[in-house]
């Protein structure tokens, strides 16, 4: 993959009337094999917003709603020229600064500078080519919108889902052909510290630093298709006054729990997959008695718990240590609770 060493290009676009290069875009770029996208919204809009220059239209379609992503206008030869301009500037640079998402900060100035000495000063040439080399490219104002909890993609050529916080499971405008897809996934897989091959085509509960949990399939291996679904974890942590607010909890079963927890009762949430059940164990964990430890394994960092005596223990495959072994750590590390995030088999139970 071409971004593993920063060897990034925004060639192949797509201009009016067929032509590549010069004109305005009108559907989508190849940056890297994937997409940048001009939606436009058709029918009623009943929500609009920003993620970062790109516009964001939750249309009303039929019956339906739809998720229109639609990213700032820009000539096809100034975009052509910044991917010139890209692949010039990671020539010059240490590939390490842009892969610590530690150093974000010190990355972006770098690349505004590297690319200002090159002849790109343009604002959105500077959004394109900051979320090229430091995020998921045309991917990234979706999986950086806080109003979504998933991220859902089937395979080349189907449109990729989200799951909307206000409306549910709709369609998007994004569509990704199988060597786009492929690309995509790569991306992703790499981004969160793991790799997927023909002999290993699948990655499990991955960890995409500052988005949520990654589960992806490559190539046609185990499924019709590269895929990937990318679980958003909330910017704040759940807690029963906010589940509360929201009428999901009544307050006669938060004061239950709340008994429950000071008296240290075992509590088993159970529920269908993005029900909610990481949300309430987090807000049921924040009832806690302050002078009291909470211990936690997981697999991937989920729980975000408001308590100060927290400790927290992840497992590591290649260590091979799994959440039994986690389990027996936190028996020996005098905690009051013992949280397991997720028990999916019997050898976990």
């Amino acid at each position: 993959m071409r971004f593993r060493g920063l060897r990034v290009g925004l060639s192949g676009v797509r201009g009016r009337g067929g032509k590549k290069g010069g004109g305005e875009v009108e559907e989508g770029v190849g940056v890297s094999g994937v997409k940048v996208w001009r939606g436009v919204p058709e029918g009623r809009v009943v929500k609009q917003y920003s993620v970062g220059l790109t516009k964001i239209y939750i249309v009303e379609s039929g019956a339906f709603y739809k998720y229109v992503v639609a990213d700032p206008e820009v000539d096809g030869r100034a975009l052509r020229r910044l991917g010139e301009a890209l692949e010039e500037f990671v020539q010059s640079v240490d590939p390490s600064l842009f892969l610590d998402v530690g150093r974000r900060e010190e990355a972006l100035k770098v690349l505004r500078s590297g690319l200002a000495k090159l002849g790109v000063r343009d604002d959105t040439l500077l959004y394109f080519a900051e979320r090229e080399l430091l995020g998921f490219g045309p991917l990234d104002p979706v999986l950086r919108d806080r109003q979504l909890e998933n991220v859902e993609c089937k395979g080349p050529g189907k449109p990729l889902n989200v799951v909307h916080v206000e409306f549910g499971r709709i369609e998007s405008n994004m569509v990704f052909s199988e060597a786009e897809l492929d690309s995509l996934v790569q991306r992703l897989v790499f981004k969160a510290g793991k790799s997927c091959s023909a002999a290993s085509p699948k990655v499990d509960n991955a960890l995409l630093p500052g988005v949520g949990r990654l589960t992806a399939t490559c190539g046609r291996e185990i499924s019709g298709g590269s895929s990937f679904v990318v679980r958003i974890f909330p910017e704040r942590p759940w807690t029963v006054l906010g589940l509360l607010e929201r009428n999901t909890l009544s307050p006669e079963v938060a004061a239950y729990l709340w008994l429950a927890v000071e008296y240290k009762m075992p509590i088993l949430i159970a529920g269908e997959m993005g029900s909610g059940k990481t949300s309430y164990a987090n807000a049921i964990l924040g009832l806690a008695p302050p002078d009291r430890r909470i211990g936690t394994a997981e697999d991937v960092a989920e729980f975000n718990i408001p308590h100060l005596n927290w400790q927290k223990y992840l497992t590591d495959e290649r260590r091979g240590i799994d959440l039994f072994e986690l389990v027996k750590l936190l028996l020996r590390a005098n905690v009051d609770y013992v949280v397991i995030n997720e028990i999916r088999g019997a050898e976990e139970s």
